[in-house]
């Protein structure tokens, strides 16, 4: 056997093992997307037989036997024709996520007092009688439907744009915003029974209009709140909850705070971090520099100064335990979760004056800049490679305009997929923009390549195996041959 036959046969083994890549490619995304199409089946009745978890059916009619005795309901990822079986129940609390129901009742039954909607597009006009609400994912302007009978509502991850219109459902005692683009929350204080509030992950800024109000608790996260000072004069706060933003806090609230609140998370170690956030943003940045050159110099610290904590994942799956969230973590310890990347940019770029807020997915959090009257996709956790940082690795581009309900917005859309223009420019010039977007395209492409071997490894080492003993056993074949000529 000479140096050809390895040459061919190396080929030959080359080409067998591209061709299995390729294959475990396409195969296995369809497969995935056959999982994502055919949820499992799943029917769970608690002991007690008043909890009901359904997955994956076309009819509840099923679990006919058991309405009688249940009080709670949770329909998940399923396809009904109809649901006029709890009609006729007394069930408490109705959870419907990802389904749809092609016949919707009338009205639901009276004893229904809880519902979460999660993504399932139901006519809102049928919570009437319901006392505790939870919207997620719904895509509405305004708000259009009153809810005479509610007491608490809940609004998460929803496109809605002005909460004007919430006054009339005045029975509302507790009021939760969270992953929304709504920046101004005046008509909540026309609630006259509210007492409990919780603003999170928004594009609040100021709170000022919550003064002398009748609010008892209060839960800040995450928003670009610029002064906690109006919360010295709520008369009635007793609580107050906060986590990162500790950009809005001065000394002389934090001590009223601290002294006055029978329950308060505003401290002066949140003060302290402030002062080292607005330090660190003063010695990367400088008034001469254009906020995109700013934008530049906060994620290249960032990334440089903060490791990803890969534990945030257990078996493919979010474990939340991992991965501190605040800025006290990012200063003390450098590590954590794309949570943590967002929060540390969002800090350090409000304090070098970048217009900046938060947005995130069901697994996933970035940043909004404001600069130049555009609005711009930030992605620092993308961008950190674990390699010297460079202006072409940041993930950094401009949202394509949005129009929705017939009005033009100049903010995009919560949850909007990202386009597919990416701007890697940083010095505001357009030159090296196809290069930018064309170099982007390749990384996603690695990218993409990465996760279907990872996702098809085990299939690959076993092919990868297979074609090694193959090859062995030629060889082996060929030595036996020669021998006996």
């Amino acid at each position: 056997m000479n140096k050809v036959f390895y040459f061919r046969l190396f080929k030959r083994t080359a080409a067998v093992l591209i061709c299995l890549l390729m294959i475990c490619s396409s195969f296995g995304f369809v497969f995935s997307a056959a999982e994502d199409e055919e949820p499992e089946r799943e029917f769970t009745l608690s002991e007690d037989e008043k909890y009901l978890y359904i997955c994956g059916y076309n009819s509840i009619n099923d679990a006919a036997d058991y309405f009688d005795t249940l009080n709670e309901i949770y329909i998940n990822n399923c396809e009904l024709e109809d649901i006029d079986i709890i009609m006729s129940s007394k069930i408490e609390r109705l959870i419907i996520g990802d389904t749809s129901i092609k016949n919707l009742p009338s009205e639901f039954p009276d004893t229904l007092k809880e519902i979460t909607l999660d993504r399932s597009y139901i006519d809102l006009n049928l919570l009437k009688k319901c006392e505790i609400i939870s919207l997620i994912g719904y895509d509405f302007y305004k708000m259009d439907y009153v809810f005479p009978a509610c007491k608490k509502l809940t609004i998460d991850s929803c496109s809605i744009y002005s909460l004007e219109g919430i006054q009339n459902s005045s029975n509302i005692e507790f009021f939760s915003i969270n992953n929304t683009l709504i920046d101004r929350i005046e008509p909540v204080i026309k609630l006259p029974k509210l007492t409990n509030l919780e603003i999170m992950f928004t594009m609040v800024k100021d709170i000022s209009c919550l003064e002398n109000t009748n609010i008892s608790s209060l839960y800040l996260v995450d928003s670009p709140i610029k002064s906690i000072k109006p919360l010295t004069k709520m008369k009635n706060l007793n609580i107050i909850n906060v986590n990162n933003v500790e950009m809005s806090y001065d000394k002389e609230s934090v001590e009223y705070l601290m002294q006055n609140l029978e329950y308060n998370e505003v401290t002066m170690k949140g003060l302290e971090i402030k002062n080292k956030i607005t330090e660190i943003a003063g010695s990367i940045t400088n008034p001469s520099m254009t906020d995109k050159e700013k934008v530049f110099a906060v994620a290249e610290y960032v990334c440089a100064n903060l490791e990803y904590d890969y534990r945030v994942y257990e078996d493919g799956k979010l474990n939340a335990s991992y991965g501190s969230d605040s800025l006290a973590d990012f200063l003390d310890k450098g590590i954590g979760s794309c949570m943590t990347y967002t929060t540390a940019t969002s800090a350090l770029l409000s304090a070098a004056g970048v217009d900046v807020i938060e947005q995130r997915s069901e697994d996933h959090i970035w940043n909004i800049c404001h600069i130049d009257g555009k609005y711009y996709v930030l992605d620092v956790t993308m961008s950190d490679h674990d390699i010297p940082f460079a202006e072409e690795d940041l993930v950094f581009y401009e949202y394509e305009p949005v129009e929705k309900f017939g009005e033009p917005l100049s903010v995009p859309a919560p949850l909007l997929a990202r386009g597919d223009e990416v701007d890697t420019d940083i010095s505001g010039s357009d030159s090296d923009s196809a290069d930018g977007s064309a170099k982007q395209g390749i990384r996603e492409k690695i990218k993409n390549f990465t996760y279907m071997i990872n996702k098809n490894k085990t299939v690959i080492i076993i092919a990868v195996l297979a074609v090694a003993a193959v090859d062995a056993a030629i060889i082996i074949i060929m030595k036996v041959k020669r021998k006996k000529q």
